[in-house]
């Protein structure tokens, strides 16, 4: 059994605790391990959000959305083909629930978008 030590924990663990990187010029195991990647993804993630929910609104798609982080979402929209180009900002919340409640009423009145079940 091959053991490699994570760079993060400085554990040594079993090979296949550590994900596959894959890259132009070949495949290696990342140097640290995949609990101590999903601490560090979890952690960025965490402190990229600023307490706040934002409604936005995609003119060319007629879409309305509502997310923690701007800038991600219309990354992950512009991956998708959507036209993201001279989005606005509608509105800006502390709770998710009023910025959910007021997502749900543009959804009502025809805007396009994520149909929460």
């Amino acid at each position: 059994m091959e053991t490699k030590e994570c760079r993060v924990c400085l554990n040594t663990k079993n090979i296949s605790e550590f994900s596959n990187c894959i890259k132009s010029y070949g495949t290696f195991k990342r140097s640290y391990c995949k609990e101590c990647g999903r601490k560090q993804r979890r952690d960025w993630h965490k402190n990229r959000k600023d307490g706040f929910w934002y409604i936005y609104y995609l003119p060319e798609e007629h879409y309305i959305g509502m997310t923690s982080l701007i800038s991600e979402r219309l990354k992950a929209h512009d991956r998708k083909g959507k036209i993201i180009d001279n989005y606005e900002i509608i509105g800006k919340y502390s709770n998710p629930a009023l910025a959910l409640m007021h997502e749900a009423l543009f959804h009502y009145c025809g805007y396009e978008g994520c149909v929460y079940r």
